[in-house]
């Protein structure tokens, strides 16, 4: 760390200043992160990264270092091939987002609040953020027969008591605890309650020692788990840029041979000489005044010979004194990045390839498992998201419903999971031709003799069919 501070500090005196000054206001190597709405203290350089995030203060800090990544470039196009994949199989161009059986008077009303919601839209703009943070939430307020949406200030640290279902979130100064929002959420990670959470919300403990207190649940940030290897990621892109740039500006020193100089001043005028002959002020001239034109370039590319005296034979042997250093650590840190991002792809479950642009998103899913697993635990998660929000209206509108009532006509399946279903009925084949055996057995020996006890015979079928699926046993026999 001390090797790295060192040198942005060096480079800060150069013509780079700007562009290590704002490295400098980043959290990658600055002192003071951390969501400083709470307590814990000041945090800084690598050591900021806390790998555990199982308590709701952890939380709000990771949610808050992770803020300097989002519009990174490797982020922004993870999220943009995810949302992509997702929306594929989403109708965009429905008004009938919503079915509940036996109820349609209900989901007339409701489809008509999710046109005038705009839903698609909603899901749109809280797709991305959703997946970075984890979460994305609004305020949902019905004001006469319209409803308002509200912005809140920390969007992404609203999280779910799993007691009581309802939702909390970070202020200012205080906790406020929300009924009816509009939220996107993985509900992947369960924190634990600590700080000031506890006496602002007045959350009831367990009296007894060994029961856990109450849970909050709320969605996983995309790069929790591989926080340190993003922000070595981004640091080593910054770097690359202003070594290469350090690079570009970096002037040519060449060495001549001053044997028969014995005077230190002849040798210095010597050198001031040579360079005064090899770039003249001419050339600057010409670049820099308002008369450059095509005509000045074109003939200053034919007119490029320059003859220079050898004075006393010294500039025979001149010499270009080009240190590789700086281009070899170029190298270094471009093959550590590329390194460095598939590790980062591989722990988020996104293929190489579909990152580079080498293939499609079709035959990414058929040939990446896990970035197919990803795509549809993600669409998975706008399937939840709706349900939750169609039951929130409802409620708003004084309807009580069934959960399980509600399908969502407009998401459609994906292919892995079309594939999925093929492959379980191509695997059920077996049973059901030996089901097809059974059954016309049991037929004929029913009819031709009928002194057999039918009621039995069904049992006795009903168990062979268990064995092979209790469901169809159920479904035959009930």
């Amino acid at each position: 760390m001390g090797k790295l501070t060192e040198f942005f500090s060096w480079t800060s005196n150069s013509d780079l200043s700007g562009l290590s000054t704002r490295l400098m206001q980043t959290n990658i190597i600055r002192h003071g992160g951390g969501y400083t709405a709470t307590s814990g203290g000041d945090t800084s350089d690598f050591e900021a990264v806390n790998p555990d995030c199982n308590t709701y203060t952890q939380y709000l800090f990771a949610i808050d270092r992770l803020r300097d990544y989002r519009n990174h470039e490797i982020a922004e196009t993870i999220l943009d091939l995810f949302q992509d994949a997702v929306f594929a199989n989403i109708d965009q161009d429905t008004e009938n987002f919503v079915t509940i059986k036996d109820d349609p008077e209900t989901t007339k009303l409701i489809n008509k609040d999710l046109s005038k919601l705009d839903l698609i839209a909603i899901l749109k703009s809280s797709f991305k953020d959703g997946i970075y943070y984890g979460s994305n939430t609004s305020g949902l307020k019905l004001v006469g027969k319209d409803y308002e949406i509200k912005k809140l200030i920390n969007p992404y640290s609203v999280v779910q008591n799993q007691t009581d279902h309802e939702f909390y979130i970070q202020g200012r100064s205080r906790y406020k605890s929300l009924k009816d929002v509009v939220r996107f959420s993985l509900d992947n990670l369960e924190l634990s309650l600590d700080g000031p959470i506890l006496d602002d919300l007045h959350m009831i403990q367990h009296e007894d020692e060994f029961y856990e207190t109450d849970r909050l649940i709320t969605g996983r940030p995309l790069f929790l788990s591989t926080e340190l290897k993003v922000k070595e990621y981004v640091t080593k892109d910054l770097m690359i840029s202003l070594l290469s740039l350090m690079r570009l500006i970096e002037q040519d020193t060449w060495t001549i041979d001053v044997q028969r100089l014995s005077d230190m001043d002849s040798v210095i005028e010597l050198c001031e000489q040579v360079k005064d002959l090899i770039v003249t002020k001419d050339d600057m001239n010409i670049l820099t005044s308002a008369r450059l034109d095509k005509s000045v370039l074109i003939r200053r590319l034919f007119d490029r010979t320059r003859v220079v005296p050898s004075i006393a034979n010294n500039l025979q042997g001149m010499q270009l004194m080009q240190g590789d250093k700086l281009v070899q650590r170029i190298q270094e840190l471009k093959s550590d990045k590329e390194t460095l991002r598939e590790e980062i792809l591989t722990a988020v479950g996104f293929p190489r390839d579909l990152y580079s642009g080498s293939t499609t998103k079709w035959d990414a899913a058929r040939q990446d498992d896990r970035y197919s697993m990803k795509t549809t635990y993600y669409k998975d998660a706008v399937s939840r998201s709706v349900i939750q929000l169609v039951l929130t209206l409802c409620r708003l509108r004084k309807k009580k419903i069934d959960p399980k009532k509600i399908t969502l006509p407009f998401i459609k399946e994906t292919s892995t999971e079309l594939n999925n279903l093929v492959q379980r009925i191509e695997a059920n084949s077996g049973s059901i031709r030996a089901l097809s055996d059974i059954i016309d057995a049991a037929t004929n020996m029913s009819r031709n003799d009928s002194s057999l006890n039918k009621k039995k015979l069904n049992l006795l079928i009903k168990k062979m069919l268990g064995n092979i699926d209790s469901d169809l046993s159920d479904s035959y026999f009930g």
